[in-house]
């Protein structure tokens, strides 16, 4: 688990289950396929949007 504030971890009743918390800020180091899709979400809102000025600029049918 990582240091979200969601994840809480008290008074958890778990059999047969160990949970491990990581250090703040490790998520992206140990989980690096999380980070690149992390990182393709946050991208694409802004290529959307970039290639929505360029055709109200050029006033032509969209190429994604």
């Amino acid at each position: 688990m990582d240091n979200a504030p969601s994840h809480i971890v008290a008074d958890l009743e778990l059999i047969n289950i160990t949970v491990q918390v990581l250090p703040p800020n490790t998520t992206s180091k140990v989980q690096p396929m999380d980070a690149g899709i992390i990182a393709i979400q946050e991208a694409l809102p802004l290529h959307l949007q970039n290639a929505l000025d360029r055709d109200s600029a050029r006033n032509q049918p969209l190429q994604c």
